[in-house]
C-alpha cells in the first residue's frame, strides 16, 4: 500500500512537471507586432481611442535619427498633435489597454524638447 501511493505521488509529480520548451509551445501568447517603416497616414490613424499601427511603427519613430533632428514645430507637422504636452514633454499614446474607460497599461513615447525647441531624447514609457 505505501509502494503504491509513494509511486501514485512519483507519478503525479514527474507527470504534472513540463519544460520550459514544452511549456512555450503549449503558452498562446500574443506575437511581437511586425515593424513597420514609419508613415505619417497609417500614424495618425484611430478606431475609436486606438491608434492602429502606432505599436508596430515604434521602433522605427524612436531609433530614426531624421526624425531626432527636427525641431518641435517640425515634429508635430510630421507627427500630428501629441496627445499630451507637458513642461516640454511631447507624449504621444501607442497603446492603452483597459477595461472600459480604465486604463490598466499605456504604453507613450515621449519626446523632450529643449529650450531651442530641439529634440533632446526620445524614449518609451510603459
Amino acid at each position: 500500500m505505501k509502494a503504491q501511493l509513494l509511486f501514485a505521488v512519483i507519478f503525479f509529480l514527474t507527470s504534472s512537471c513540463q519544460s520550459d520548451a514544452d511549456q512555450k509551445a503549449q503558452d498562446v501568447t500574443v506575437s511581437e507586432p511586425t515593424p513597420l517603416a514609419f508613415d505619417r497616414t497609417k500614424w495618425l490613424e484611430k478606431e475609436g481611442d486606438r491608434y492602429l499601427y502606432r505599436m508596430e511603427m515604434l521602433h522605427d519613430v524612436v531609433y530614426n535619427d531624421t526624425i531626432r533632428n527636427l525641431t518641435k514645430t517640425e515634429l508635430t507637422a510630421l507627427l500630428g498633435a501629441p496627445d499630451r504636452d507637458i513642461d516640454g514633454h511631447l507624449y504621444y499614446d501607442i497603446e492603452r489597454k483597459g477595461i472600459g474607460s480604465w486604463t490598466m497599461h499605456l504604453t507613450s513615447m515621449v519626446v523632450k524638447i529643449k529650450n531651442d525647441s530641439l529634440i533632446e531624447w526620445i524614449k518609451i514609457h510603459e
